[in-house]
């Protein structure tokens, strides 16, 4: 009885590894095949964490054929910006732009779509979205393959945090806080610098744009720029359209005409 019991556990471990094998003739995406599918955003078990290696997926055609969608769940903080990057050979089955390509809010709301990589070649190409999570801290990726391709492609896609943060300025003591922002990429960046005070309200926010290649002007907390009152300190937040490392800030704190030393105001990347 027991030698009959283990050869039916046999058997049934074999035709296990029998039909996986046939699965993964099929798709490489596990979850494609998986009960619940990532084909919803209802359903998707899929989720991206900033900074955790890129994940490889596929879509392909379905029985139909229908378009193969493969849903994301992504895990941010509201009020940063990131940027989601789909790279890998994109062949007919694919072309990760437009429509193909879109972050949705909680109520699948759009709030953006894929554009190309600056300096993506023909072979090996990527597409990236760039987006400021909203108040509610759910966020989608929808994307769409080809309905007319029978093959399967695979492709890579990764989560970016590019928010820059500073835990201190200072207008206390004539002191004011100075900002120049360098822009390391071949593209505009746009991006919002925002002050807050120590209990976390708002005290300024002011839209900054840095040509490709170069810098801003130097801000500073002063009337001439953000116009903060004095006597006020807590942490400062830069979110922007660029990639990771796109942007560098110099920042520092001092006294204009004088020469009184100066701070330096450290930003670093949110982890």
């Amino acid at each position: 009885m027991t030698s009959c019991h283990s050869k039916i556990q046999y058997l049934l471990r074999v035709g296990s590894i029998l039909l996986l094998a046939a699965g993964n003739l099929l798709a490489t995406d596990i979850w494609d095949q998986a009960s619940p599918n990532d084909d919803t955003p209802a359903n998707t078990r899929n989720a991206l964490i900033p900074g955790d290696a890129a994940q490889r997926h596929d879509v392909q055609a379905k029985a139909g054929p229908v378009a193969d969608q493969d849903w994301y769940r992504l895990v941010v903080a509201a009020g940063h910006s990131y940027e989601v990057r789909v790279g890998g050979r994109q062949e007919d089955c694919f072309d990760f732009v437009g429509p193909n390509f879109r972050v949705l809010d909680a109520d699948l709301v759009e709030l953006t779509t894929g554009f190309d990589y600056p300096g993506a070649d023909a072979v090996q190409t990527a597409t990236r979205a760039t987006f400021v999570a909203p108040t509610i801290e759910v966020v989608y990726v929808q994307l769409v393959g080809d309905a007319s391709c029978t093959a399967t492609s695979e492709y890579s896609i990764q989560l970016f945090d590019t928010t820059l943060l500073s835990p201190f300025f200072t207008t206390a003591g004539g002191f004011e806080s100075f900002y120049r922002m360098l822009n390391t990429t071949n593209a505009i960046i746009v991006g919002d610098l925002t002050f807050f005070n120590s209990v976390g309200t708002v005290l300024a926010t002011v839209e900054v744009t840095i040509p490709a290649g170069g810098s801003s002007p130097t801000f500073n907390t002063g009337p001439s720029s953000f116009n903060i009152a004095d006597g006020q300190a807590g942490p400062v937040r830069f979110t922007h359209d660029g990639p990771p490392g796109g942007i560098l800030i110099d920042a520092f704190a001092g006294i204009f005409g004088t020469t009184t030393a100066v701070l330096p105001l450290k930003f670093e990347r949110a982890q």
